[in-house]
């Protein structure tokens, strides 16, 4: 039984060997391989916050001694969870992000007066703390729901509102505390470029919105309000 494996995952820089998902070559089941160092190719990487993305590119027959087991969870389910922990890690940032912007316009002054008394300011504020306040809606509905069942749907709409979420409020967030936010020394950034690579890893929202989109239209006219109330809880 060899497993047909082709294709990039990601994976350590260095290892002494590495367990991959694959699928089995005769009945395409989900299944674990084992690989030593000389059955890969790591294609170092980064993100746009600087972290460690490296390709682990694995091209060929994987021998029928390399598969350790069955796997637990397939491809798809992989890539739900890594959706789901991006979208609590955005949730997390966002909320960051409000904290600091607060604190900044706290202390920042003109005219005599904290600039966070205007009306203008405010408005920005309110408009970033609906984005942060939904984003953590959205992800906290989807970790319920996924700790009791499967929730493609829950963990759908939480990567589509993190994923948005994101590019509304690192401009805001930008915009508020200016050119200071963009330079080296400050924190603004480290929050914003997560966001900014966080929101494509494991699906974009393009992505996870076109899987919503779908389920929509096949759930027909009587069954879309159904499906709106109940994408944050297991079914």
């Amino acid at each position: 039984m060899g497993g047909d494996f082709a294709g990039a995952w990601r994976g350590f820089r260095s290892a002494a060997s590495e367990a991959v998902p694959s699928r089995s070559h005769t009945d395409r089941a989900p299944v674990v391989v084992a690989l030593e160092p000389v059955a890969w190719k790591v294609v170092e990487g980064r993100n746009l916050a600087n972290e460690p993305r490296d390709d682990l590119i694995v091209d060929g027959i994987v021998p029928a001694d390399a598969v350790v087991g069955p796997a637990e969870i397939d491809a798809s389910e992989l890539r739900r969870r890594g959706a789901l922990a991006r979208a609590c890690m955005m949730a997390g940032a966002l909320e960051r992000v409000l904290e600091a912007s607060s604190w900044w316009l706290r202390q920042r002054e003109q005219f005599g007066s904290p600039i966070g008394r205007f009306q203008a300011v405010q408005q920005q504020v309110a408009q970033l703390a609906g984005e942060v306040a939904a984003t953590v809606a959205s992800t906290d509905a989807a970790a319920n729901a996924e700790q009791l069942a499967p929730a493609p749907h829950a963990v759908a709409a939480a990567k589509v509102r993190a994923s948005e979420a994101a590019g509304v409020a690192a401009g805001i967030a930008h915009q508020l505390h200016g050119a200071i936010g963009l330079t080296q020394e400050h924190d603004l950034h480290h929050l914003t470029r997560r966001l900014w690579s966080w929101r494509d890893e494991y699906g974009s929202e393009v992505h996870w919105g076109r899987l919503l989109g779908e389920r929509l239209m096949g759930a027909g006219e009587a069954g879309v309000w159904p499906l709106l109330t109940t994408l944050g809880t297991a079914r």
